[in-house]
């Protein structure tokens, strides 16, 4: 099929592709063919994609990240042996391996490390029932994609991303064929791959640009490799689409409006008309056409998007053989943090709720049982997990929450209330050395007051708040002094009202 006028020919086989260009003597990157997919799961059919059961509107569902890297064992990925598969991820958070600086790059440490093995389908199957057991629908695995370079000449580091997927999916067709319930598989494109590997372009370095066409190509292969990994039956759909997670743009040196259509549109002639579903990182553009929008980093600041996100907490001092706490932190709070965001991920109308992570030991983000926290979080997952499927959750409580009354004093004022500004209630504020003077411009003044608790700090929701209005009051200059009472000058004020959040003070009835 002609794509266009200076593109590559798609054939029914990647030499002819490579003839034509040697013939035309072009030699840019775009007429290279793409390398083969190292999985054997496709083409997929129409009629195959048809049999794939498919969540829609209506579903709640839970996600977790899942870092499937790590190896205690030896250091050999099947044939493909190298130091950096001996305790790969586990001493050395990239892999590599200093044999004069051995360190433990893990924060927290499973109860089974031993275990950990990303080239064995039994290591898989034990997370798959501990994740099913907190209430997880959705695996993403996180993909490093080096297409064409998964083997013994390639990229040696990331070759656990390839063959940790092909032991995944042993572990899913065992399970089937035993009876055993799987989560669906969503794909996690690690986009940080954009950076430091190219089929096109790797010995160069250098970020990959998604503006031209040998960026779309190399973006899509690698979409393509993971589901070819994937057998099409263990598929995640939404409204029969394929999800793929997209992280940062920011690891790519551009993208355009044509990169997402480009995959789309190879994705449906390789696997039976199928179309993913982007839901991609907040800092890509909106020209790129995502379906829909997440922020990664929640288990340090929770998010209500398109997709809720949440986590633990974050600390990943060990990554850099330091001690706890002395990089990034953010203390789990003897599991609050967590708890909290849980909340608000109740009242979100987002369809899926994803945790950062099940397993991401580096940056101390996993729910997975642990050494320092048994099976805590997989517990609260599990409580939290059943409540959002249901649609079950109750206000959360705020500072004034069934107060008949409430008193605000111009310094120092309780939490949850503040005086605020609105086309029937202007004011100014001014300070002297006698106190903060508020000088009512219209007849009315208006306070926020917090019956129902707001998000965590730094988070984003379109949530529900609650208003309070004071009847009318003489338009005059009050002096308000530090301990003195708004409510004592003004009895009777704080009936509270229900309203949706918007940019603006609406006038409540």
């Amino acid at each position: 099929m002609n794509s266009g006028k200076g593109s590559c020919i798609r054939a029914a086989g990647f030499v002819l592709a490579a003839f034509l260009c040697q013939m035309a003597n072009l030699q840019d990157l775009q007429c290279q063919a793409l390398p083969d997919p190292p999985g054997s799961f496709m083409p997929v059919s129409a009629t195959e994609v048809a049999s794939i059961p498919t969540w829609a509107t209506g579903d709640r569902l839970v996600a977790a990240y899942y870092f499937y890297w790590y190896k205690w064992k030896d250091g050999c990925a099947g044939e493909l042996c190298d130091p950096a598969y001996n305790r790969s991820h586990i001493e050395f958070a990239t892999g590599y391996l200093n044999s004069k600086k051995p360190l433990d790059a893990l924060t927290n440490h499973p109860v089974d490390l031993k275990e950990w093995d990303f080239d064995n389908p039994a290591w898989h199957s034990t997370q798959i029932d501990r994740m099913l057991s907190a209430g997880i629908d959705i695996l993403l695995p996180v993909f490093w994609g080096v297409p064409g370079r998964y083997g013994k000449d390639g990229h040696v580091v990331a070759a656990w991303s390839e063959r940790g997927l092909k032991a995944l999916a042993a572990a899913l067709d065992k399970r089937e064929k035993e009876g055993k319930p799987n989560p669906r598989i969503g794909m996690f494109y690690d986009t940080s791959t954009l950076t430091f590997e190219s089929p096109f372009n790797y010995q160069q370095g250098g970020k990959i640009d998604l503006k031209t066409e040998a960026g779309w190509k190399h973006f899509y292969a690698t979409i393509r490799d993971f589901y070819s990994l994937v057998p099409h039956r263990f598929w995640a759909l939404w409204e029969k689409k394929p999800l793929v997670w997209l992280y940062a743009s920011e690891f790519a040196s551009g993208h355009d409006s044509h990169v997402l259509g480009y995959a789309r549109e190879h994705f449906a002639q390789e696997f039976g008309g199928a179309v993913p579903l982007f839901i991609a990182h907040s800092d890509w553009s909106q020209e790129a056409g995502a379906d829909w929008i997440y922020q990664w980093g929640g288990a340090i600041k929770p998010t209500c998007l398109s997709i809720n996100s949440v986590g633990p907490g974050f600390d990943n001092s060990a990554v850099h053989g330091l001690p706890r706490g002395s990089k990034v932190l953010r203390e789990r709070e003897d599991s609050r943090f967590y708890r909290e965001a849980w909340e608000h991920a109740l009242r979100s109308p987002a369809p899926i709720t994803v945790v950062e992570t099940w397993n991401e030991l580096h940056e101390g983000t996993e729910i997975c049982p642990t050494v320092e926290y048994g099976d805590e979080y997989l517990r609260i997952t599990a409580d939290y997990a059943r409540a959002f499927k249901k649609g079950i959750a109750e206000p959360l409580p705020g500072p004034w929450r069934n107060a008949e009354r409430a008193s605000w004093t111009a310094r120092n004022g309780p939490q949850g209330i503040e005086a605020v500004q609105a086309e029937d209630g202007a004011f100014r504020t001014v300070e002297t050395r006698e106190g903060n003077l508020i000088e009512t411009i219209d007849s009315y003044l208006y306070f926020r007051v917090e019956v129902h608790s707001p998000l965590p700090h730094g988070t984003v929701s379109n949530s529900r708040s609650k208003f309070s209005r004071c009847p009318p009051a003489p338009a005059r200059t009050v002096l308000v002094e530090p301990m003195q009472s708004m409510s004592s000058m003004i009895p009777g004020i704080f009936r509270p009202v229900t309203m949706e959040c918007t940019n603006r003070v609406n006038r409540l009835h």
